[in-house]
C-alpha cells in the first residue's frame, strides 16, 4: 500500500481520501457520491479510499467536526448528527432502564473500540453540563453491524449514530434511552491542509459545493 501511494503522488488525476465510506453515516455517502458521481463517470479523476496510516500522501479526509485539527481547513459535507443510546426490549426486561449517564455503570454496555484497543468514550450533555462514560462490562467490537446486532440480541446498552439504528428502533426490535441527554454536534467534514492540491482535488471541492449549493 505504501509503494503504490508513492508511486501515484504527483498524478494531478487521482484523489486520495482517508475514510472507508461504510464507515460514515448513509446521508453522508449520498451527498459524498453525488460529488464523485459525474466526475469519475467523466473519466477525469480516478479516486482511491485508502488507510490512515499514508496519511502525509492523502489530499483530504473525512473526520467529524469535533475532531478536527486547527490547524486544518474544513468543508462541511452533512448535516449535524446526534447519537441515540438503545437498548432491546428483552434486556430491559431484566434491567432498569437508566435515567442519567451515571446510570450506565450498572448495565452492560455494548462498546466499539478501534485497532489499538481503545473504548470510544461515551459522551452527553443536557442543559450545558457534559458528561463521559467510558463503557465496560459488555461485548467490543469494532465492526457497525455487529454493534447494532449485539443491542439487537439484547446483550446491552448501545451508544451509536441514530441513523444507524433507525430502522430497528422504528419497528420496536430497540427502544431508545437517555434522549434528553443526546444533543446534536457537528456532523462530518472533509479536512485538507492549507497547500497546493492536486487538480483532481480542486474538481472534487468545486462538485462537491455545486452538489450541496453552496
Amino acid at each position: 500500500m505504501l509503494s503504490t501511494a508513492r508511486s501515484i503522488l504527483g498524478n494531478p488525476s487521482l484523489l486520495l481520501l482517508d475514510e472507508p465510506l461504510e464507515g460514515l453515516a448513509p446521508v453522508i455517502c449520498e451527498e459524498l457520491m453525488a460529488a464523485f458521481y459525474g466526475l469519475a463517470q467523466s473519466g477525469r479523476m480516478t479516486i482511491l479510499l485508502v488507510e490512515q496510516r499514508i496519511q502525509s500522501a492523502l489530499d483530504a479526509g473525512i473526520r467529524l467536526g469535533e475532531r478536527l485539527e486547527k490547524d486544518m481547513i474544513a468543508l462541511t459535507v452533512g448535516p449535524p448528527l446526534r447519537v441515540a443510546v438503545v437498548a432491546s426490549p428483552a434486556y430491559l426486561n431484566g434491567h432498569e432502564a437508566p435515567v442519567e449517564p451515571a446510570d450506565l455503570t450498572a448495565h452492560r454496555c455494548i462498546a466499539y473500540a478501534d485497532a489499538d484497543r481503545n473504548l470510544s468514550p461515551w459522551s452527553f450533555e443536557r442543559n450545558g453540563r457534559a458528561l463521559t462514560v467510558t463503557p465496560g462490562r459488555g461485548p467490543v467490537f469494532n465492526d457497525g453491524d455487529l454493534l447494532v446486532a449485539a443491542a439487537i440480541e439484547g446483550f446491552g446498552v448501545l451508544y451509536i449514530l441514530e441513523d444507524l439504528v433507525a430502522a430497528p428502533v422504528a419497528d420496536g426490535r430497540l427502544i431508545r434511552l437517555l434522549e434528553q441527554w443526546c444533543v446534536p454536534f457537528p456532523g462530518y467534514h472533509l479536512y485538507y491542509a492549507d497547500r497546493h492540491q492536486t487538480t483532481a482535488f480542486e474538481l472534487f471541492k468545486k462538485a462537491l459545493r455545486e452538489s450541496r449549493g453552496v
